[in-house]
């Protein structure tokens, strides 16, 4: 359920600060698809990529937010997930929208500045498979390619969604459904421009080819 709060950040601050899942995201404008250079070189308000740029530094170049007035920071918005259970994505933030996964592998897109939902992809993984993953249902993210949000589900399904809409372009079985205990859970790492692009399973890293 999505419950929005009435807290203002105060001072100076305006409404385009961090929240409790980003550092900033204000731009809505278009830009262009994303792609190795836009991930490489990220303009300062977006998280493109699971450690934000390739070599995974995790560093916002945002500058507004010092040690000077963070005490001023207040609660923007909230957004409840659909599960309690684990939840270990890292939020993506391109072009004013906020991508985030949950339990089971529900991904849910939502406004960054408002936390209002735009869309929410439910890959219906069977509940039996939390029997066979090692560390519960979580998901630990998305990743975006062009105007695509790939997510790699429980059950091992490999997911390509219009990031508009959030509807399935194209779904592909990573490993054999009836292979027991072997689970996939780390965000993908998309590089189509390299030829590869990575998902994390309990058992193995495999590496799946483009067909780019």
């Amino acid at each position: 359920m999505h419950r929005p709060r009435a807290l203002a950040i105060r001072g100076a601050m305006g409404a385009c600060t961090a929240t409790a899942l980003l550092l900033g995201a204000c731009g809505e404008s278009q830009s262009p698809a994303i792609d190795a250079a836009r991930i490489e070189n990220p303009s300062p308000g977006e998280w493109l990529s699971y450690g934000r740029t390739y070599d995974e530094q995790r560093y916002t170049p945002l500058a507004r937010i010092t040690d000077q007035n963070v005490a001023e920071l207040g609660l923007a918005w909230s957004f409840d997930l659909g599960a309690p259970r684990g939840a270990e994505a890292t939020p993506l933030v391109a072009d004013g929208v906020l991508y985030i996964s949950e339990p089971w592998s529900v991904v849910q897109a939502l406004n960054a500045k408002t936390g209002e939902p735009i869309w929410r992809f439910d890959p219906q993984v069977p509940r039996e498979k939390a029997y066979d993953s090692c560390c519960d249902v979580v998901n630990r993210g998305v990743a975006l390619w062009g105007d695509s949000v790939f997510v790699g589900a429980l059950n091992g399904r490999l997911i390509a969604l219009d990031a508009r809409n959030g509807k399935v372009r194209w779904t592909q079985e990573t490993f054999d459904p009836a292979t027991p205990r072997l689970t996939t859970s780390q965000q993908p790492s998309p590089d189509f421009s390299r030829g590869t692009c990575g998902s994390y399973f309990h058992s193995s890293l495999p590496f799946l080819a483009s067909s780019a």
